[in-house]
């Protein structure tokens, strides 16, 4: 299930809860997510394919002796980057306290 895809109008998304809790619909809750594993996440994914772009171009810069070929490098890259960053980043732990 995708549980960032809109549920209806009123409800904007939905968090599956491993464990059962005493919630209703409309109870407050606060998601609680620790600061140091989003930071290390976004470095990750974003860092990694940020980086892999910036390697790629340079790559293709010395080695490419056409432009097109220099900007398949880049996306090559990307690619790699993209797939690094979210192989290594892992999953981010939320929890809901009532």
């Amino acid at each position: 299930m995708d549980w960032l895809s809109p549920q209806s109008q009123v409800q904007g998304f939905e968090i599956p809860i491993d464990a059962p809790i005493s919630l209703k619909a409309g109870d407050v809750v606060t998601v609680v997510v620790d600061e140091s594993a989003l930071t290390r996440q976004l470095v990750w994914r974003y860092g990694a394919a940020l980086s892999g772009l910036v390697l790629g171009l340079l790559l293709g810069n010395s080695l490419a002796p056409v432009e097109w070929l220099e900007a398949g490098f880049g996306f090559i890259g990307l690619c790699l980057g993209w797939f690094v960053g979210h192989l290594r980043a892992g999953d981010l732990e939320v929890r809901i306290k009532q």
